[in-house]
């Protein structure tokens, strides 16, 4: 007759005869508690990640906004810049090409309207890829910042 497995010290019988490790099943339940941790925790993550690329791409405007303005009180007119222009035509405006950064967001001061550079400026920033793809914010030589790039709710 087979000798019955006796309870441990917490009251369970181990059903392995002493044996060091963990059960199948015990690690089966460990498993299972982390997935729904980490399905708990990702959306937040994303979330997060996502106003963090917002909060980047404003400090960028403000920073293309004030250069543009100090370019502006030196030369009489705005600098139009582009997404693929070098680094050192973004410098004339004090900034490295922020398009080379590792934010997924694309920079530019395109021409408003047709408008000559000496009336205004709109610098915008737009989401690449992500919930958000496409979004964009702008500000304008007014200093305003507007646009239709809101999470969480992209």
């Amino acid at each position: 007759m087979a000798k019955r497995p006796q309870p441990n010290s917490r009251g369970f019988s181990t059903g392995r005869d002493d044996q060091p490790g963990v059960t199948l099943t015990e690690l089966l339940v460990a498993a299972a508690i982390l997935m729904i941790l980490a399905s708990m925790a990702l959306p937040i993550m994303q979330k997060t990640t996502e106003l963090g690329y917002l909060r980047e791409a404003e400090d960028v405007l403000m920073a293309i906004y004030t250069g543009e303005r100090r370019y502006f009180f030196q030369n009489d007119e705005y600098k139009m810049l582009n997404e693929g222009d070098p680094n050192d035509t973004w410098r004339l405006i004090g900034l490295d090409n922020p398009n080379m950064a590792e934010i997924p967001v694309a920079f530019s001061v395109p021409v408003v309207d047709g408008q000559k550079a000496t009336a205004t400026f709109t610098a915008q920033a737009t989401r690449l890829g992500g919930d958000c793809n496409g979004k964009f914010k702008v500000i304008k030589a007014d200093r305003i910042i507007s646009g239709d790039w809101v999470p969480p709710s992209c």
